[in-house]
């Protein structure tokens, strides 16, 4: 599938030890486009390799996976496209992606997508730590106070004992 033969993997040492086995659900290629819907079912070590040496559709595949990844990179189009599918961004925010026939509009919109998102995880983190921090201060105070109301009692205790 490759038209380029620099980019038809020839040694088995330029592929990584360790990896996701993963099932394709789905892959699909139309008007220049690629979608691929894949399912992770666990970690892979040193597995990969065997698995390529023995298998040549499985290269092809794989093949044709690299080369339609490379068109995502490539075009700008397409990354911005892919970017924005990626997040977990509100369906209309992806359709005004998808819909902008300016590229560099394109690119900034699909940006903005992770952008709000990591502002999103900050914000929980942040508000995590001080719901930890209050919580500490207030397990603090409790157990302040317990120690107080046990030692009143015990000098209560010692009082009226005549200790």
């Amino acid at each position: 599938m490759y038209t380029n033969e620099a980019d038809v993997i020839t040694n088995l040492d330029d592929i990584y030890n360790i990896g996701t086995f993963v099932q394709i659900t789905e892959f699909q290629e139309f008007n220049n486009r690629m979608r691929l819907i894949i399912q992770g079912h666990r970690l892979v070590r040193h597995g990969v390799r065997h698995f390529l040496v023995h298998t040549y559709m499985y290269i092809e595949s794989l093949a044709q996976i690299i080369e339609a990844g490379k068109r995502v990179i490539d075009d700008p189009t397409h990354l911005a496209d892919f970017g924005a599918a990626l997040t977990s961004g509100e369906s209309h925010q992806i359709q005004a992606v998808l819909e902008c026939p300016d590229i560099p509009e394109r690119l900034i919109l699909a940006l903005e997508l992770p952008k709000k998102e990591l502002a999103i995880v900050t914000l929980q983190k942040k508000l995590g730590k001080e719901v930890e921090e209050k919580f500490a201060k207030m397990q603090r105070k409790y157990n302040f106070i317990t120690r107080g109301t046990e030692n009143n009692k015990e000098r209560t205790r010692n009082i009226s004992n005549g200790v």
